[in-house]
C-alpha cells in the first residue's frame, strides 16, 4: 500500500518476523493504494507498480535509495495497477491497470515499452506449456481471455461463473488455477476452443470461506494457497484428470514431483519429472542471460 514495498525477514523456524528494508517510490502519505510486486526470477531484482502516474519501477533487492522507472503512455494519472506478470527467462513483463481497456507490455532491460494489447485490464497469468507461443490469460470480472503478447491479438474468451479474484498459473504446464469468492477452477487453455476450456473445469467449493485475496502454489507439493478474510486456505488433490504435463499419471494433481512416471521429453531428475534446459523452449527473443544483460 501507498507506494512503500518491504522487506521482511524471520527466522528458520518462522518466528519474530522483523521488517528489514523499506522501498519507496515517493514519500508516504494518508492514502492507501493498490500495489503489485513482482520478481524477477533467477536475479536479485524485482518490479512494482502503484499508482500509474508513478509508472512501472525495477529495484536491486538490498538498495532502496535509487530505482529505474518506466512511465506507460497514454495511461491517466489515477489509476490503481490491477496486476504485474514478469515472463520468466525473457525480458518481458505484462501490467495491468484497473478500468483500462488496453494490457501493456514492457522491456524491463531497457525499461521502455513494448507494445499495447487491446483488452479488458484485470488479472493475468502466463501459459507455459510453450513458452515461444507468448501466450498468457487475463480475467476482467468473469471474462477470461487468452492473449498472444507477441503480436497484441485476443484468441479467445469465455466468461466464467463467477467474479475471478485471483489466478495463478502452473510451471510449464497451460493450467490455470482460477479463484472466486468461494469457488476453485482449475482451467487448461491449450488450443483456442473455448468450449473445451469449459468442458470439465476442476471444481472446489470453499463454503463459508471468502476469498479476495491472492493465490500462492507450491508447485513442488502441489499445495494451493489461497488469502481470504481471516484466513489462509490450503488444498490439495489426488485427481489424474489435471496431472502436471511431464506427468503419466499421478498422487497429487499439477505438480511434477508426484508423477507416477515421466512424459517425454521430460525425465525423472531428483524425484522431479523435469524437462532439459535444451528442450524447454524459449520465449520469443530467445532466453535472456541476465547475469549479463
Amino acid at each position: 500500500a501507498d507506494f512503500v514495498y518491504l522487506t521482511i525477514g524471520a527466522n528458520m523456524d518462522g518466528s519474530n518476523f522483523t521488517r528489514q528494508m523499506m522501498y519507496s517510490v515517493r514519500p508516504r502519505t494518508t492514502f492507501r493504494i493498490h500495489s503489485r510486486v513482482a520478481f524477477i526470477p533467477g536475479t536479485d531484482y524485482f518490479l512494482s507498480v502503484s499508482l500509474s502516474k508513478y509508472g512501472i519501477n525495477r529495484w536491486k533487492i538490498g538498495k532502496n535509495d535509487s530505482f529505474t522507472q518506466l512511465k506507460v503512455q497514454g495511461v491517466g494519472n489515477s489509476l490503481e495497477a490491477s496486476d504485474l506478470l514478469v515472463v520468466d527467462r525473457s525480458k518481458y513483463a505484462l501490467v495491468t491497470f484497473a478500468t483500462s481497456t488496453s494490457i501493456y507490455l514492457i522491456d524491463f532491460l531497457a525499461m521502455t515499452e513494448t507494445r499495447t494489447i487491446s483488452g479488458r485490464a484485470g488479472m493475468m497469468a502466463l501459459l507455459s506449456a510453450d513458452p515461444s507461443l507468448a501466450q498468457f490469460v487475463c480475467a476482467s470480472e468473469n471474462q477470461i481471455t487468452k492473449y498472444s503478447y507477441l503480436d497484441g491479438t485476443a484468441i479467445a474468451t469465455f466468461r466464467n461463473d463467477y467474479i475471478v479474484t485471483g489466478m495463478r498459473n502452473v510451471n510449464n504446464t497451460d493450467f490455470v488455477i482460477v479463484a472466486t469468492w468461494e469457488q476453485v477452477f482449475v482451467y487448461s487453455f491449450a488450443g483456442s476452443d473455448t468450449a473445451a476450456w469449459v468442458a470439465s473445469p476442476y471444481f472446489y467449493a470453499t463454503t463459508g470461506k471468502q476469498m479476495p485475496g491472492g493465490i500462492r502454489f507450491d508447485q513442488s507439493t502441489g499445495t494451493m494457497y489461497f488469502s481470504g478474510l481471516g484466513h489462509v486456505t490450503s488444498l490439495t488433490d489426488t485427481s489424474s484428470a489435471y496431472c502436471h504435463s511431464s506427468c503419466t499419471g499421478c498422487s497429487i494433481m499439477l505438480s511434477e514431483s508426484k508423477c507416477s512416471s515421466c512424459k517425454a521429453p521430460a525425465a525423472l531428475d531428483n524425484g522431479a519429472c523435469k524437462i532439459s534446459a535444451e528442450n524447454l523452449k524459449a520465449p520469443p527473443g530467445g532466453k535472456i542471460d541476465y547475469a549479463t544483460a
